[in-house]
C-alpha cells in the first residue's frame, strides 16, 4: 500500500500491522489518496479494499476516478452507499467488526486511481485527523471490450457544454455518447471527455424540428443562448433576466435530427437527454419516427414560459405519451427558492416493452437502473 500517495492537504501513515492510516487534513475539498498506475487508463478497473472508520471519523469514503472529477461511489462509515456515483458494479459489506469490505468496478480514463474522505457539502474542512485504516487495497485493471452491437447503448446528448452526463459512465463500455453541444463555443473539455468512450463522437448541429436558417439569441451567459427570444413577463417574477440579455443574434442553420440519420451522418439514439433552452420541443419533433425505437428520454423543461413561443413540460409528456413512453422521474431546478424549470425523465411503457425482443427488454432495463429512469 505505500504505493499510495496522500494529495489535496491529506496524509498518509503504516502503523505497526502494515496497516494504511489516512488522514484527512484540515483543507477544504476532497482529499485524496492517488495511486498512479498507466496501464488502468482505457481499462475496466476494479477497486477492492477493506477500511476501518476511526473513532475520530467524521467525513465518508470517496473511491474516485482522479483528474476526470468522478466520484465511483461514496460510503458513509456504517456502509451506507450515498451515492453509487459513476459504478458500473458496486459492493458494499459492514463486517461484525465494524469494517467496510468494498468492491467498486468503472471505466478509467487516467492512468490513475483515488480514495479519499470528504463531507458534505464538498467545500467542508478536513478534522486533521485519522479517518479510516485500510487493512488491504486492490486495484485490478481488465480489458474495455466493445460489446456486440445489439447490447450498445446510443445516447444523445444535445445542449452540452462541459461534459458528456456522467451517471450514463454505470453502462460503460456499453454506451456510446453522441454529444450536440451548445452552439455558442468550442467545449474542448466537452469534446476530450466525449473521446474518452468507445465510439464517442461529436455531431456539431443545431437541431430543431425544421432544416433552415434562424436567428440565435447570443445571451450574455452562453448556456442561455436560445432560438427563442426571452419572455421577459416569465422572468420579471421568477428570476434574474441578466443571464439572459442578447448580446447578439448569429445566424443558425438548423436541421432535423432525422434527416442527418436518414444521411447516414448520425446514428439512431436509444436515448436522449435535452437541454436546448426552449426548443426541447421542437427538437423532439425533429427525431420523427426515431422516437418509435427510443427507450428513454431525459429533457429540461419548463412550468412556464422562460422564452416567448416556448412549449411547457405538458406539452412535452404528450407529445412522448404519444410515442408510448410514460415519466419515470421528475426533479425541480430551483432558481432563488422558486422552480421554473424541472429535469423530467421518460422511458417505454412496459406495455410497449413487452411486445419488444430480449434484446431491446434487456437495454430498457440496463437504461431504467439508472437514477431518473427507475434506479
Amino acid at each position: 500500500m505505500t504505493s499510495w500517495v496522500a494529495t489535496g492537504g491529506a496524509s498518509a501513515t503504516i502503523d505497526e500491522q502494515g496497516r494504511l492510516v489516512f488522514n484527512d487534513g484540515t483543507q477544504g475539498g476532497q482529499r485524496i489518496l492517488r495511486l498512479t498506475d498507466a496501464s488502468l487508463n482505457g481499462a475496466m478497473v476494479r477497486v477492492s479494499l477493506v477500511a476501518r472508520p476511526t473513532p475520530e471519523c467524521t467525513t465518508q469514503l470517496l473511491v474516485l476516478h482522479p483528474d476526470a472529477g468522478f466520484i465511483v461511489c461514496r460510503v458513509s462509515p456504517s456502509g451506507q452507499v450515498i451515492d453509487a456515483g459513476v459504478a458500473t458494479e458496486l459492493s458494499v459489506q459492514r463486517q461484525a467488526d465494524g469494517a467496510l469490505a468494498i468492491s467498486a468496478t468503472y471505466f478509467s480514463t487516467v492512468g490513475a486511481a483515488g480514495l479519499g474522505a470528504g463531507a458534505l457539502p464538498a467545500s467542508s474542512p478536513g478534522t486533521g485527523k485519522p479517518q479510516f485504516i485500510f487493512d488491504s487495497i486492490e486495484v485490478a485493471a481488465g480489458p474495455a471490450e466493445m460489446p456486440d452491437a445489439d447490447r450498445r447503448i446510443v445516447v444523445l446528448d444535445a445542449g452540452s457544454d462541459w461534459r458528456f452526463a456522467p451517471q450514463w459512465r454505470r453502462l460503460c463500455p456499453r454506451v456510446v455518447p453522441v454529444a450536440v453541444p451548445r452552439p455558442t463555443g468550442s467545449f474542448p473539455l466537452l469534446r476530450q471527455d466525449v473521446a474518452s468512450y468507445p465510439g464517442g463522437r461529436m455531431l456539431d448541429a443545431v437541431l430543431y424540428n425544421k432544416k433552415g436558417r434562424r436567428k440565435l439569441n447570443r445571451a450574455a451567459e452562453p448556456a442561455r443562448s436560445s432560438l427563442l427570444a426571452v419572455d421577459r413577463r416569465t422572468l420579471r417574477k421568477f428570476a434574474d433576466s441578466a443571464p439572459f440579455e442578447v448580446q447578439e443574434q448569429i445566424n443558425a442553420d438548423c436541421v432535423r435530427y432525422d434527416e442527418l440519420h436518414a444521411a447516414g451522418t448520425a446514428p439512431a439514439p436509444d436515448a436522449l437527454r435535452l437541454d436546448t433552452q426552449g426548443t426541447e420541443y421542437e427538437v423532439l419533433q425533429g427525431f420523427g419516427n426515431l422516437l418509435e425505437g427510443c427507450l428513454a428520454v431525459q429533457v429540461r423543461s419548463a412550468l412556464y414560459p422562460v422564452y416567448k413561443g416556448q412549449k411547457l413540460l405538458t406539452d412535452i409528456a404528450d407529445l412522448l405519451d404519444k410515442r408510448d413512453f410514460v415519466m419515470s422521474g421528475l426533479g425541480p431546478m430551483p432558481q432563488g427558492g422558486q422552480v421554473v424549470e424541472v429535469q423530467a425523465w421518460f422511458v417505454k411503457s412496459a406495455e410497449w416493452a413487452a411486445a419488444q425482443p430480449d434484446v431491446v427488454r434487456e437495454r430498457l432495463a440496463a437504461i431504467s437502473r439508472l437514477p431518473g429512469f427507475g434506479g
